[in-house]
């Protein structure tokens, strides 16, 4: 699409042209918008070429079509902060819900996430959106490895820092990177949370397991993850170990997205897990993000 604006062709010399560009340019005139209030010209979906993206992740994941690694995987509380904008008014919050899940699921979520004295439109709208792009699919994957006998560890990013919490960003979408890969500038309280993250990550990398290897400052145990009891360790001021927050809603979204039919399938086969000690981390070290129907699904290689 932008090629054609500039004129280049879709060889080398037209790859020259788009690179003259100035970038500041360039970014302004793209069709992609971070504000999900507003509707995009287009939006990236995946594309099942058979080669690629041999099917559809969630297809694949119901009929228990997935490598069988260790799992480490979680959200973060404000994951939709980052893209809808503080002052999104209540039409904007029913139209966004409309347009995410279509008008007849639409109608039992705006009832289940009024707006009210508590909760303004904006917050409505970052809650559903996070529900339905980024933590709702996060749990599907959580439920159908544990399910299969797969060692899952989840979490919950819940820390803001100085910054956000004021600008009301809160444990916004991203923000647990500087702390998973200890790489940031940091008060003594930052310093330690990435500690306890960073080992944790580390250990799961190296052994298969977040409390096995190095000692991390809080001596909480990362719970594995069941679907019946979803018990995961929260990163905050302090490390917890807790049910996971907001089950109800995340269950009645769940509902609202996959309850028509089971969303998993418990492998009646062989239950392999790497040797090698690794896994994958959904979230937060580069596994595809893709879009389906309006929400995310992350799909897992085989550690080696």
């Amino acid at each position: 699409m932008q090629s054609r604006l500039f004129g280049a062709a879709d060889n080398a010399e037209g790859l020259a042209k788009l690179r003259a560009v100035d970038a500041n340019l360039f970014a302004q005139m793209s069709p992609l918008e971070i504000d999900f209030t507003k509707i995009p010209a287009f939006f990236y979906v995946p594309v099942y070429d058979g080669r690629v993206i041999p099917k559809d992740p969630l297809k694949a994941l119901n009929g228990g079509k997935f490598n069988k690694v260790r799992l480490l995987c979680g959200f973060n509380a404000d994951e939709g902060s980052l893209f809808i904008p503080e002052g999104t008014d209540e039409l904007k919050y029913e139209m966004l819900a409309v347009k995410m899940f279509g008008y007849d699921r639409a109608q039992p979520i705006l009832k289940r996430f009024p707006v009210n004295a508590d909760n303004s439109s904006t917050q409505r709208a970052r809650q559903i959106l996070a529900y339905g792009m980024f933590t709702t699919d996060i749990k599907v994957f959580e439920d159908v490895f544990a399910r299969n006998g797969l060692d899952v560890y989840a979490y919950q990013f819940d820390y803001a820092s100085p910054e956000n919490a004021a600008n009301g960003m809160g444990a916004m979408h991203g923000s647990e990177l500087a702390y998973v890969f200890k790489n940031g500038s940091f008060d003594s309280t930052q310093k330690v949370l990435a500690d306890n993250m960073h080992l944790r990550w580390a250990n799961f990398i190296k052994n298969g397991d977040p409390n096995v290897g190095e000692t991390p400052p809080s001596d909480v145990a990362w719970p594995k993850y069941d679907a019946e009891n979803c018990r995961v360790i929260r990163f905050s001021d302090t490390v917890t170990a807790e049910t996971m927050p907001n089950r109800a809603d995340r269950e009645f979204m769940q509902e609202m997205l996959f309850g028509d039919e089971p969303y998993y399938r418990v492998d009646d086969g062989s239950k392999t897990k790497s040797d090698s000690g690794g896994g994958c981390n959904v979230g937060t070290a580069g596994i595809a993000a893709l879009f389906v129907l309006g929400s995310v699904i992350a799909t897992s290689r085989k550690s080696r």
